[in-house]
C-alpha cells in the first residue's frame, strides 16, 4: 500500500476551520460539532476526519502513537503530519479505535502537577455520535462549559474504554483531553475537567 501526502489539504484555511471547531467542542463538552469533509484517502479503517484533526494539531515538533499500532497508519500520519511516532506513554497525541478493548490506555501520559498541560490528547475514533437515543452507549456529561448536563449517544465505543478514561482523569488537574470523532465527521470533546457517566442505550 502506498502512502500519499495530502496536498489537497489547505494548511491555512482547512487548519483554521478544524482548529476552531475542535476548540469550541473542547470549551463546550458534549456539544456535537460537524467537521467539513476533506479529500483524504487514508489507509483502510483510518477515519479521514481523524486525519484532519491530526494534521491540524500535530506537526514536526510533536509526537504520536496508535492504539492498536498499525504500520500503514503510523507511516501515513508520520508523512502527512511530520509528527514523530514514539512509545505510547511518551506520546502527546494518541489515535485510538474506540470499538476495541484497549487495556494499554492505562499507560497514557496524564501530565504532572507541575505541568498538567503536558498530558496526552486522545483522538478517539467511533462509529457514530448523535443526540438521538439508540444503540450503543448513552453518555451524560457535566462540568465546566455545561449549564446543567448534556447527553449524547455513541456507537462503536466500548464502555470499558470510557471507564479507563475516567480513571485517567480521576485526579484533576492530571488527566487526558479526549477528542471523539465518528465516521461522518461529528465531533465531541471530553476535557479532563468533565464528569461523565454512561449506560447501554435501550
Amino acid at each position: 500500500m502506498s502512502i500519499v501526502f495530502e496536498s489537497s489539504y489547505d494548511q491555512v484555511f482547512d487548519t483554521q476551520r478544524y482548529f476552531r471547531l475542535v476548540m469550541d467542542a473542547m470549551a463546550r463538552p458534549g456539544k456535537i460539532q460537524q467537521l467539513p469533509g476533506l479529500r483524504f484517502d487514508p489507509p483502510p479503517g483510518l477515519n479521514p476526519y481523524a486525519v484532519g484533526i491530526a494534521i491540524t494539531l500535530m506537526d514536526n515538533e510533536t509526537t504520536f502513537s496508535l492504539l492498536p499500532d498499525r504500520q500503514f497508519w503510523r507511516e501515513y500520519l508520520r508523512l502527512n503530519t511530520g509528527s514523530r511516532p514514539v512509545e505510547l506513554g511518551q506520546a502527546e497525541f494518541v489515535l485510538v479505535e474506540g470499538g476495541l478493548d484497549l487495556a494499554e490506555m492505562a499507560s497514557l501520559n496524564r501530565g504532572s502537577l507541575q505541568f498538567p498541560e503536558r498530558s496526552t490528547y486522545l483522538i478517539l475514533m467511533v462509529e457514530g455520535i448523535t443526540e438521538d437515543e439508540g444503540s450503543g452507549l448513552s453518555l451524560q456529561i457535566q462540568g465546566p462549559g455545561i449549564r446543567h448536563k448534556r447527553r449524547v449517544n455513541l456507537t462503536g465505543l466500548m464502555g470499558i474504554n470510557l471507564l479507563r478514561l475516567m480513571v485517567l482523569n480521576r485526579e484533576f488537574p492530571l488527566g487526558i483531553e479526549a477528542i471523539i470523532v465518528d465516521r461522518n465527521g461529528r465531533l465531541i470533546c471530553l476535557p479532563r475537567s468533565s464528569r461523565f457517566r454512561w449506560k447501554e442505550a435501550d
